[in-house]
């Protein structure tokens, strides 16, 4: 592990006062996208109560090697990677920490019925968001 990656997971610890969101996606684009917007003032913070930390990956490997129980409250992942879906990730995600909550986006179209009935997991609720 390198010594800058180390240094973000140390920076990732917060207070309870913030949440720490973790997303990974291969696109750069679409992790700084979502990081300005959680860490920005876009969001009413009166009404949620708290500040959101992001950290980001672009790298599925990467991810799993730093990843640690505990590391984020909420995952933001991309279904489709090249390498390593995020269904496969999550998988080996959930063995190190089974409390993980997970939310997995994509700019595709997916069939919810059949993504049920591949990947079963203890709870699966899907709702559509658009990427533009």
């Amino acid at each position: 592990m390198t010594q800058r990656i180390k240094h973000e997971i140390t920076k990732f610890r917060p207070d309870s006062a913030h949440k720490r969101i973790a997303i990974l996606d291969d696109d750069k684009d679409v992790t700084t996208t979502f990081r300005t917007i959680l860490e920005s003032d876009l969001i009413p913070r009166g009404e949620i109560g708290f500040k959101f930390i992001v950290y980001t990956s672009n790298d599925p490997a990467q991810f799993l090697d730093v990843f640690e129980p505990g590391f984020c409250d909420m995952l933001l992942i991309d279904i489709n990677m090249p390498g390593m879906d995020g269904f496969e990730v999550s998988r080996r995600l959930l063995e190190i920490d089974l409390n993980l909550r997970i939310c997995f986006m994509t700019a595709g179209e997916i069939n919810y019925r059949a993504l049920r009935e591949i990947h079963s997991v203890r709870s699966v609720g899907c709702s559509e968001i658009e990427v533009p």
